[in-house]
């Protein structure tokens, strides 16, 4: 949802703002991947570990 809102803002906004506007998806977009892959990594960890 706070992406969604960023977007808006960029879309409105112009100058200093639309820049921050930009940050702000750029790194809700980074965070959601980070978030991912350490629930995927996690998750092999731990059925490697049932496996094996």
């Amino acid at each position: 949802m706070i992406p969604i809102l960023g977007f808006f803002g960029f879309l409105k906004a112009k100058g200093a703002c639309k820049e921050a506007g930009f940050l702000m998806i750029v790194s809700a977009i980074g965070l959601f991947v980070c978030v991912n892959q350490i629930i995927f990594y996690l998750f092999h960890a731990w059925h490697f570990y049932l496996v094996d």
